[in-house]
């Protein structure tokens, strides 16, 4: 079961998402942020081709929308090696208009 990775953009990103949650006195969003990526960790364990591949170019590269939580992860898998770590890559809010990150 591969284990899961967080890049520093990933951080940042959760960081500054939960500050403005906080600031905002959105507390009841900061568990449930919290719950879903939780939630999402355990899935990608399992299942770690469970999100789209929005790019033919990058199968490694793969979405998924938190189900409740206005959020997309976008993280990236080795499908050559089944023990290799999904590695998160960015979050962002579904109204952000963002590119897609490189892949690693």
């Amino acid at each position: 079961m591969p284990s899961i990775a967080y890049r520093d953009e990933f951080a940042r990103d959760l960081s500054k998402e939960l500050a403005y949650l906080v600031g905002h006195r959105e507390l009841s969003w900061v568990t449930v942020l919290q719950e879903h990526l939780a939630d999402l960790e355990g899935l990608l364990a399992t299942f770690p081709e469970a999100g789209a591949a929005p790019r033919e170019d990058t199968p490694v590269l793969r979405k998924l929308r938190l189900r409740r939580a206005p959020f997309y992860v976008w993280y990236a898998i080795d499908p050559r090696r089944r023990d290799a770590p999904v590695t998160f890559l960015r979050l962002f809010h579904v109204r952000q208009d963002s590119p897609a990150p490189r892949a690693p």
